[in-house]
């Protein structure tokens, strides 16, 4: 039931690679849809510059994994095909984030941009490999300083969404106190709906949730535990069945959650607050615990903010462009 931690990589290494070179201005004239990604409220997204994009992307990702990492295949997809994916969506994210920024007459700092750039060009001169890499992928001076000024937008975009959830230290301790860290569930994982109907029929007549687990469930790692996966924190589960434990009443079977795996019916046996771990752990462990809370309470408000954009936005995907 672990995400693929593949998968995971891939997901991080696009937020911290795509975060500073994701291009998301409009283009000088007109283009056709065959040489774009997206339109987002009019604005286009060139294929050009998702393909600059995703070359920086290739060989960041190919320096860390070989070659032969764009082959291997997640759940019917490829790597490649992942990363294209989730490229244009960060770009189309972006550009919303880069438009309502300008809306609200954000400014930038556009002499610590110059030195950003300086220093980059200095880091360029200093490797005949990168700068051939640049210059034979046509990346330049442009193409750059747009990706840094998206940057800056982001950061300013964390900091104003950050300011939004208001939080004092006494408040803040509170919510650390009160805050599930770890969740013990069990469940019961079946590939149809006519599977699923055919446990839930036999819970509602009593039987034992475990002995079902071990009968029905294809998660055979847990199904001879009864289905129990013992306890987890936040992401390690699929973004489904992680939302369901840690909101489900502890003792109720919830009602079932689909996955790429199938359709899980989950029952959550424990959980444990930071206040209830805080004796098993160090100073240094209890302040890492702290940060990770108030970064999951910053990008759930983050993600709040740009399904509210997106919300309001109109948005034409090209989709086919990019495979």
């Amino acid at each position: 039931m672990n995400k693929n931690k593949t998968l995971a990589v891939l997901i991080l290494i696009i937020a911290l690679v795509a975060a500073s070179f994701a291009g998301c201005s409009k283009q000088e004239g007109q283009m056709t849809e065959s040489s774009l990604i997206a339109e987002v409220n009019g604005q286009e997204i060139s294929l050009d510059e998702f393909n600059k994009n995703f070359t920086i992307f290739e060989k960041n990702y190919t320096q860390l994994y070989g070659e032969q990492i764009w082959s291997q295949e997640i759940q019917g997809k490829t790597i490649t095909q992942i990363a294209k994916e989730q490229i244009m969506e960060k770009m189309i994210t972006e550009e919303l984030i880069r438009q309502h920024m300008v809306e609200q007459d954000t400014e930038l700092d556009f002499e610590g941009i110059d030195k950003t750039y300086g220093d980059f060009e200095k880091e360029l001169e200093s490797s005949e490999e990168m700068k051939a890499f640049y210059e034979e992928n046509e990346i330049g001076e442009d193409f750059i300083r747009k990706q840094l000024e998206m940057e800056e937008y982001l950061t300013i975009f964390k900091q104003q969404t950050l300011e939004k959830l208001g939080f004092d230290e006494m408040r803040l301790e509170e919510i650390y106190d009160e805050y599930v860290v770890n969740v013990r569930a069990s469940h019961i994982l079946v590939e149809t709906e006519e599977a699923l109907d055919e446990v839930q029929a036999k819970l509602e007549e009593g039987a034992d949730f475990g002995e079902l687990a071990k009968e029905y469930s294809i998660d055979t790692y847990s199904a001879v535990n009864g289905g129990d996966l013992g306890y987890f924190a936040r992401g390690a589960m699929v973004p489904e069945f992680e939302e369901a434990s840690f909101s489900q009443p502890v003792g109720v079977v919830g009602e079932p959650v689909k996955s790429d795996y199938g359709y899980h019916l989950i029952k959550v046996e424990d959980r444990k607050t930071l206040a209830d771990l805080k004796s098993e752990m160090s100073e240094e462990e209890l302040e890492m615990e702290k940060e990770a809370i108030r970064n999951n309470l910053m990008e759930a408000k983050i993600v709040e903010e740009i399904d509210s954009l997106m919300e309001a936005a109109e948005i034409e995907r090209y989709a086919d462009n990019i495979e």
